[in-house]
């Protein structure tokens, strides 16, 4: 996203020499492998400095579904980071661990906020894929589908409840 590469390319910001490219490596690994002991350090990380150490953290809750219910509370706390992909992440894996009313409120805010198409595109994504599109209030549905080029293509799946 672009606040990662405010200062360069998203290859500058991985390649930086101080990236630590073999912890987050390692941290994607765990977060994946569905590991429900992993879970403290999951919760751990999205405490980290680092928005990429935070996103893992979120993605792993994802991956082990209501096995992450006690995350609950450090997701909710994801809602508010400076990183979208971050809060994106945290609302996908609130819905995964059977808080689906908190997700929807993060995915709500974020997409009546943001005017980056990428993050639109994510968060409408997110929704549709956590069956939420329905859910989403009309008017922010199509004013995030109005942001960019590549969000308009989904104006057509928000459900018609008529």
């Amino acid at each position: 996203y672009n606040q990662i590469s405010e200062k360069g390319t998203v290859y500058d910001y991985v390649h930086n020499k101080n990236f630590p490219y073999e912890k987050i490596l390692d941290l994607a690994v765990t977060a994946c492998d569905g590991d429900v002991q992993a879970l403290a350090e999951l919760q751990e990380v999205m405490k980290s400095t680092r928005p990429v150490m935070r996103y893992w953290g979120a993605v792993g809750c994802t991956i082990r579904g209501r096995n992450a219910a006690a995350a609950a509370d450090s997701l909710k706390a994801l809602l508010d980071d400076t990183e979208p992909a971050v809060r994106i992440a945290a609302a996908e894996a609130l819905v995964a661990v059977g808080e689906p009313q908190a997700g929807l409120q993060g995915l709500i805010d974020i997409l009546g906020s943001t005017k980056d198409e990428m993050v639109a595109l994510e968060a409408l994504n997110v929704a549709a894929a956590c069956k939420l599109t329905g859910s989403i209030p009309k008017p922010v549905y199509e004013n995030a589908c109005k942001t960019g080029n590549y969000p308009k293509n989904m104006l057509s799946d928000y459900p018609d409840n008529s």
